[in-house]
């Protein structure tokens, strides 16, 4: 089948193929789903195939799900294939609503939504008769319990596509779950198909119950490999480059200790708690790999502690000096996002604040507040041992004279001035208290070993990283200190210092 008349662009053999089969479906009534390898033009074949259907006189709108992060490329790409298309985009806070939106939808081809915004407006989707109902990445209802499957089983529609790269993402459980969106009933309950086939498939690997189950589902799943020469044959290979990583210091401590702790787990662990022990140890071995941040979860220095980040950031910098000044690098999540343009010269790449002042080791902007403690109230700075807090008077007004919030009293050695409000003013303290220069859970370096004083602390693993922080450097006594003259665990201490200085 050729091209439509409006569609603008030429379609690859595969892709007339491809968009024929979907109309040939939906003049039958029966959902599909295009399972095309990523990079073979699954929203074109959509697209086309939306096109000839209006070209057909088909004019009522036609709902498309997809991840938020694919929102604005579907709608580059209708305007640049089928322009004639009318899109409308139901997402964010100013959204349509109600009767509004219902006559809007009417005025459109193809409304673009998002899986969130489609489980929110369950109720107002409900009320439009759509002609069809797509899901790009099919795969976010591979759980049929969960809330977006429920809803797009309930969306109405005259026939209904999926497009996803991996119709089995886990197990061939995920793929009931989008076939009973395509057609309804077609495997069965959720039960028969357990019994049926999932049980047979996945636990004694019956190869006749797999053939039944490719038998069932083959006319409604159209599936091509970019590997596969028949298909395309002008594509560059893909070339791919093992980079070799050694581990610093601290990571090849914390390997170690997540062995060994993994070792006593599963001395006494059985069955599947057993087996849970394996993943979670198996996560914290990567998490050990790529960064001991990632792994401790604590606000500790990012810079020289991963071989991991050296390399990539000496990737970068070939990267950018090949470019030349002012290039620009676009990390990709997994899920396909954009994550913030990295330029060359900026001090963090990456960085989603670039003109707030950072501290170099934390990526913490100064006078931002640290996980669990609360920002001082505006006017009110520390003054000396044995006074209150006192208000700062406006910017432009006169200064009050100074005078002591509390009278100045003199104790007895061993004992601190207490303040009138409290019960216990004369009652005599150690005089240890007062030595924080001698040691003990005051010093910033020793938090580690005084309990959760920090973000991470008082954990075994978070003492394993203090002691080959100070191993950084052999022959050197004392706490290996950062740049910028932080101590690995001080780092929190350092951050207050500066909070409060800007706020000065």
């Amino acid at each position: 089948m050729d091209a439509p008349e409006d569609f603008v662009g030429q379609l690859r053999p595969y892709q007339q193929l491809g968009y024929s089969w979907l109309a040939f479906l939906r003049d039958w009534g029966l959902g599909a789903c295009l399972a095309d390898d990523m990079g073979l033009g699954k929203t074109v074949q959509t697209l086309a195939a939306l096109q000839l259907d209006r070209q057909q006189g088909n004019d009522r709108p036609n709902l498309l799900v997809c991840p938020t992060s694919v929102i604005n490329n579907w709608q580059r790409e209708a305007a640049r294939f089928t322009p004639d298309l009318a899109v409308l985009l139901h997402h964010g806070s100013n959204r349509h609503r109600g009767a509004a939106f219902r006559s809007q939808a009417d005025d459109h081809h193809l409304v673009v939504t998002s899986y969130g915004t489609m489980h929110r407006d369950r109720d107002l989707l409900g009320t439009v008769p759509w002609r069809a109902a797509i899901l790009d990445e099919a795969q976010n209802i591979k759980n049929p319990a969960s809330q977006q499957a429920r809803t797009a089983q309930g969306l109405p529609a005259d026939y209904r596509i999926a497009l996803t790269g991996t119709p089995v993402e886990n197990h061939v459980g995920d793929l009931w779950s989008i076939m009973q969106f395509l057609n309804p009933g077609l495997l069965g309950s959720q039960a028969e198909f357990k019994r049926n086939y999932f049980l047979p498939i996945q636990t004694d690997r019956d190869g006749a119950a797999a053939a039944r189950l490719q038998k069932a589902t083959g006319p409604f799943i159209l599936r091509r490999l970019k590997t596969d020469r028949s298909i395309i044959d002008d594509l560059p290979d893909k070339n791919e480059t093992k980079q070799y990583c050694s581990l610093t210091r601290e990571q090849a401590t914390l390997y170690q200790a997540v062995l060994r702790e993994a070792e006593t787990r599963l001395e006494s662990a059985e069955g599947i708690k057993r087996r849970g022990s394996i993943l979670d140890t198996l996560t914290k071995l990567k998490q050990a790999c790529n960064h001991p941040r990632q792994l401790l979860g604590d606000n500790s220095a990012i810079t020289g502690r991963s071989g991991k980040l050296a390399r990539l950031q000496e990737i970068l910098d070939e990267v950018l000096s090949r470019r030349g000044p002012g290039a620009g690098v676009q990390p990709v999540r997994r899920d396909g996002s954009h994550s913030a343009t990295t330029r060359a010269g900026d001090p963090r790449p990456g960085n989603p604040f670039p003109a707030r002042r950072c501290h170099p080791e934390t990526a913490r902007p100064h006078g931002a507040t640290l996980p669990g403690r609360p920002r001082r109230p505006a006017g009110l700075r520390p003054v000396p041992q044995g006074r209150g807090l006192r208000p700062q008077p406006a910017p432009g007004q006169p200064r009050d004279p100074l005078r002591p919030v509390v009278e100045p009293r003199r104790g007895k050695p061993g004992h601190r001035p207490g303040l009138p409000h409290r019960p216990d003013q004369g009652r005599p303290r150690p005089q240890a208290d007062l030595r924080r220069h001698s040691g003990g859970p005051h010093r910033p370096h020793d938090r580690n070993q005084a309990g959760d004083r920090r973000p991470g602390g008082g954990n075994h693993l978070g003492a394993v990283a203090h002691r080959a922080l100070q191993r950084r450097t052999p022959g050197r006594a004392g706490p290996q200190r950062e740049p910028g003259g932080l101590t690995p665990g001080g780092i929190m201490e350092s951050n207050l210092i500066s909070s409060s200085t800007q706020e000065r």
